[in-house]
């Protein structure tokens, strides 16, 4: 059976609906290589996603990956609606026997790390539903002279939680006696390979002595791409990594939201380099403002090439 060159997963829920069919869009204009999308949603999302399925596209639930690892998801409401007394909504809650409650963030990160249950492929991508393509994805923008890109920026001292993920990371991995400089591997259109991902769950496992992701639970605050950064910075070499450390990126993203943001901003700190623009899901933005914000980006950009 021959697989797709690269895997690209997003991991997602009804919320980011319309995010995710854009992004789909986008994947199937603009990325040359052949490639599978992974989209992984709550099991009660299913019917809702399957619509975006496709000969490339795949809709599968979280569910499918951690029920057999005796990870469940807590049937609580989305919302408790009772008029003139209550209105509360509810994230999502799991449970793991033996650990507790786990948040729905925490899940997402065990989702990714355990992408070689569900995907073949040699190279994995990692995309949310809020990023939109807007260029050519080619093979050669994954790699510099055959090392696959790794992107990899400063974490300064005010960005606590990020240092405290760093920590955490050399923790689970064993590494001791870290003294460099702390890099933050977080981002958009980040790759990994399968080989280094299962010698990190082998090597979390060791550690730990027992199953890595049931560490990973224990743990509860963790980066998983820190997690991964980290491992591979600290831990193999550059022949057994493959990696080359990227400090731009694949993608130009807007995290925070600032007074008077326009899209002549955004559009003046897309690099040539980017492929992808990125507008965080939880800044206040309607649908519309959003495309309409995309929309200029992507023509002030084709005006200037």
């Amino acid at each position: 059976m021959s697989h797709p060159s690269i895997a690209i997963v997003t991991p997602s829920y009804r919320n980011d609906f319309e995010y995710v069919k854009d992004l789909s869009t986008s994947l199937d204009a603009h990325c040359s290589i052949p490639f599978r999308h992974i989209l992984i949603v709550p099991e009660s999302d299913l019917e809702m996603f399957s619509v975006l399925s496709s000969g490339r596209r795949i809709v599968m639930s979280k569910e499918s990956v951690l029920k057999p690892h005796g990870f469940f998801r807590l049937p609580l409401p989305k919302r408790l609606h009772i008029p003139g007394l209550v209105d509360r909504r509810f994230k999502e809650q799991w449970y793991k026997p033996g650990v507790g409650r786990l948040s729905g963030w925490l899940v997402q990160q065990l989702v990714k790390l355990a992408a070689p249950d569900y995907t073949d492929a040699e190279v994995m991508v990692f995309v949310d539903s809020d990023v939109f393509l807007f260029r050519e994805l080619a093979a050669g923008d994954l790699y510099i002279d055959g090392a696959l890109k790794l992107t990899q920026k400063p974490i300064h001292a005010g960005m606590a939680s990020h240092i405290a993920w760093h920590r955490n990371a050399l923790e689970l991995i064993g590494a001791r006696g870290f003294d460099g400089a702390l890099s933050n591997y977080i981002g958009q259109l980040i790759c990994w390979r399968r080989d280094v991902l299962a010698r990190l769950q082998e090597r979390i496992t060791e550690v730990a002595g027992e199953h890595w992701m049931l560490a990973l639970a224990r743990k509860r605050d963790i980066s998983e791409y820190i997690l991964y950064g980290v491992f591979v910075e600290t831990l193999l070499s550059q022949q057994e990594h493959r990696h080359a450390f990227d400090p731009a990126g694949l993608t130009c993203s807007y995290w925070t939201p600032e007074a008077g943001f326009k899209a002549e901003a955004m559009a003046g700190n897309v690099l040539p380099q980017h492929v992808a623009l990125h507008i965080q899901s939880t800044i206040p933005m309607s649908l519309d403002k959003r495309k309409q914000t995309l929309a200029q980006v992507i023509r002030m950009q084709g005006a200037r090439a």
